[in-house]
């Protein structure tokens, strides 16, 4: 069984369908469970808190854990040809305050990554860094806010890298007793420039910072953030960089946060300019909140979707993760408040609060329910309480999920089991289907506190999903485990009766399959021809490799232009014998001539 990235707007296959019994579809099994940083972890603290796949067995965790005097250090750890290997401590030397983790970390290719966090300085400043691995070897880190960074608070919260010389980190940075200001920093030719200020204009309470940022290819990103305006309300902001220029930043959400408080969570952008962002806003001053999730369209912001008033009963809830394989289908994940619980953990972590949220979260008196909402075709259905049988305890959230194509996803969270134990559960979607939330853990989480923080899957379907677990002396420590699915698709449709000619929708399917292919640095795909039930078996056949030839022929051209050309195409048709609609009728003939791009 593949999966498909629908590129054509005709075929968007995440629509939510009913949770599985296990018998309509096969559920990839989990691998061993990797406890990362151990050696290092002499204290009581140890998460991994992102994740990175640029391809098959090799991925990137960052974090942080306590050593020997309690002091929280920064590790990254790499895995390749499906192994990981020992954890490597990041920045002691300067991290004097005693004080430092890793947050985000983006790979490009196996063994070139980016990552950004924090550490404290002489004087228990806290400064924020960045650092990059190239070719398997990571350099050190580099404090990059320290000349701007008045009051001693600054982080580069989240990194994106497009390609191995192309990256931008976002964050924020102190200007002065309890001011902060957005950062944006570049990786252009494989040089980091220097970080710059954004949306000061809009920032009228100096309280602002970048949270989340996604590019999909070099010099186009679209990042989101917040900022407080002149009333002291909290508002979500969105600013774009297109072919290099970052343009001005957008206030969203005005008309829909009426109660003033508004946070991002998470963007995700299939390509250039067609993005989601998620989080969540207030509906009025009590404290009331939903999850929501806007669309970028073609460098265009829409109307924001209530992701979560259908199921929250007068509480808080958030959308705190989202996935989107290509434009207009989605998937976001959070949690949603019963009756019985109107105090909700917020799960936005802006510079006042980030620091002290190392620590894995207490217990407290709180419940909630997860969620997962799904976007097909630019239309966001109602939400869909999941993990609702394991938690027993009350407490669930999706706290992370990862698609590789419009019906194939991980997704992580935590909820409570009867003892109010913290524990990992993982839902996936296979071919479109999804499956009942599964415990992952409970053998190793003895102490009853773990949560899944992170998830990365990559192209050629290899997932990971990190966080931390509790261990036999009650101490979390940080983990990650692996899935594998089958090899994603590309489908390239509807080629018109009898025909092989490409058109207008057919060459933009291409070239978004070109950019796709380059930015995940692909050396080798097939690309096979398929036809409806009309005319005979032999003429089907014959224009099946005519049509698979017709788009070799393109995604090389587009690659070209590119500026790529490592890619190996092989060609083949199967006719008419591999169908995926009925024949019967127009729309289902149109759908079965196509070509399928194997990644």
């Amino acid at each position: 069984m593949f999966r498909k990235i629908a590129l054509a707007a005709l075929l968007g296959t995440s629509a939510l369908v009913p949770v599985a019994t296990g018998a309509s579809a096969s559920t990839p099994s989990f691998g061993l469970i990797s406890t990362l940083a151990q050696p290092l972890n002499f204290g009581d603290n140890a998460n991994a808190q992102s994740t990175s796949c640029p391809s098959s067995g090799h991925c990137t965790a960052a974090g942080y854990f306590y050593d020997v005097n309690e002091h929280s250090q920064a590790f990254v750890a790499d895995q390749s040809s499906g192994v990981w290997h020992g954890a490597i401590e990041i920045g002691a030397a300067f991290n004097i305050g005693h004080y430092a983790s890793l947050e985000s970390v983006s790979c490009s290719s196996a063994g070139n990554c980016v990552a950004g966090g924090f550490f404290s300085d002489a004087l228990s400043h806290q400064q924020a860094m960045v650092l990059s691995e190239h070719d398997g070897h990571w350099g050190d880190p580099v404090n990059v806010t320290a000349t701007m960074n008045i009051s001693g608070q600054a982080d580069m919260y989240r990194v994106s890298c497009a390609t191995d010389a192309s990256c931008v980190a976002v964050g924020w940075v102190g200007v002065g007793a309890n001011e902060y200001q957005s950062v944006i920093m570049e990786k252009k030719n494989g040089l980091w420039g220097a970080p710059f200020e954004v949306a000061t204009v809009l920032n009228a309470q100096k309280y602002g910072y970048l949270q989340t940022v996604s590019c999909p290819t070099a010099g186009n990103c679209s990042a989101g953030g917040v900022y407080t305006d002149a009333q002291g309300n909290s508002q979500v902001f969105a600013i774009s960089q297109v072919n290099g220029f970052w343009g001005s930043p957008l206030t969203l959400l005005a008309g829909l946060n009426t109660g003033g408080s508004a946070f991002p969570n998470q963007i995700s952008c299939s390509t250039n300019a067609n993005c989601s962002m998620v989080g969540s806003f207030s509906q009025d001053p009590t404290g009331v909140s939903q999850g929501f999730g806007i669309d970028e369209v073609n460098g265009q912001w829409k109307s924001p979707h209530d992701l979560t008033s259908t199921v929250n009963l007068g509480g808080r809830a958030a959308a705190n993760s989202v996935s989107c394989t290509s434009p207009g289908n989605c998937v976001s994940g959070g949690y949603f408040s019963n009756l019985l619980a109107p105090h909700v953990i917020s799960s936005h972590r802006g510079p006042a609060s980030l620091a002290r949220l190392l620590h894995p979260r207490e217990q407290s008196n709180i419940s909630h329910e997860a969620f997962i909402a799904v976007e097909s075709h630019g239309v966001w259905a109602n939400s869909t309480r999941v993990a609702h049988a394991l938690n027993v305890g009350m407490d669930a959230q999706v706290t992370s999920l990862s698609c590789v194509d419009a019906s194939n996803c991980l997704v992580g969270g935590y909820y409570r089991d009867r003892m109010t134990f913290r524990q990992v559960f993982a839902l996936t979607e296979v071919a479109g289907v999804w499956h009942d939330a599964t415990e992952l853990l409970g053998v190793q989480n003895i102490g009853g506190n773990a949560e899944a923080v992170t998830t990365a899957c990559s192209l050629s379907g290899y997932c990971v999903l990190g966080g931390y677990y509790g261990d036999t002396l009650l101490d979390p420590q940080a983990f990650v485990i692996s899935k594998q699915f089958a090899s994603a698709q590309i489908i390239i449709d509807p080629f018109a009766e009898g025909s092989s000619a490409r058109n207008a929708t057919i060459d933009a399917q291409i070239l978004a399959a070109a950019a796709l292919i380059k930015s995940h640095a692909l050396h080798v795909v097939s690309v096979i021809g398929h036809t409806d039930s009309l005319d005979t078996h032999q003429f089907n056949l014959d224009l099946g490799l005519r049509r698979a030839r017709v788009v070799k022929k393109q995604l090389l051209s587009d690659l070209k232009a590119l500026g790529y050309g490592a890619l190996h195409v092989h060609t083949a048709t199967q006719g008419d014998t591999q169908f995926v609609a009925n024949n019967s009728t127009p729309s289902g003939r149109a759908l079965n001539r196509r070509v399928v791009i194997t990644l």
